[in-house]
């Protein structure tokens, strides 16, 4: 499968990208001035803020898709699946 361009991009998916560059540019910015303060206490908060949500990025298109799978497969199945993912189909 060849990755979407940004051209092939939803408008949408495009300007959550964007947002969560932007997010994670700012989260960069202030991780540096913590170290460049050299407040080691600081620096680390940020660093572990900066990589959770840089894991919350990272996942979020895979939970959204594992959602919409189980949603997918419940209605296969019969059983009644709820989804905590408002653009998932709901059986």
């Amino acid at each position: 499968m060849i990755a979407a361009t940004k051209s092939q991009q939803p408008p949408e998916a495009a300007r959550l990208m964007a947002d969560d560059h932007s997010e994670l540019d700012e989260l960069i910015d202030d991780l540096l001035a913590a170290l460049d303060e050299e407040n080691k206490t600081l620096s680390f908060q940020r660093l572990d803020l900066l990589w959770a949500r840089r894991g919350q990025i990272l996942l979020a298109p895979a939970a959204h898709l594992g959602m919409k799978r189980l949603n997918a497969l419940s209605m296969f199945s019969g059983m009644t699946m709820t989804s905590s993912c408002v653009s998932c189909p709901q059986p």
